[in-house]
């Protein structure tokens, strides 16, 4: 089923159709073309920041700044967060969580598919 939806969005950039027209054309609504992601913040400590950049992305320093958290938003533990992913050719991803107190967690080149869980543990946490 991916492969179709790819193949779509592949057959919309080669004719040069925009999400809404393909969506016109096909009937079918944009939350198909989403990965939905559900991370889960199981590491003791209460969630600020929360980074998802594809590995394919040569700019780390500046993609990590597209936090995925509102400013005025946590992650307190024992709590998830769904985030949405465009559903491309990229479904490798590299996912940082920052604590309330600076520490970071990271999981590299993270397979992702549709519906997918991903949890933070303590033993996550980056040993810099």
């Amino acid at each position: 089923m991916k492969i179709f939806f790819q193949f779509l969005l592949l057959l919309a950039f080669f004719f040069g159709l925009s999400q809404t027209q393909l969506e016109a054309s096909t009937g079918v609504g944009i939350g198909i073309f989403l990965y939905r992601l559900e991370i889960t913040n199981n590491t003791g400590y209460t969630i600020h920041h929360l980074y998802v950049i594809p590995i394919t992305d040569d700019n780390w320093g500046t993609n990590w700044e597209d936090d995925r958290l509102a400013s005025n938003e946590v992650l307190e533990n024992g709590r998830s967060k769904t985030i949405h992913l465009p559903l491309d050719f990229i479904s490798n991803y590299d996912i940082r969580l920052i604590d309330e107190n600076g520490n970071s967690y990271t999981k590299m080149n993270v397979l992702v598919t549709i519906g997918d869980l991903i949890e933070f543990v303590f033993d996550d946490i980056d040993t810099n």
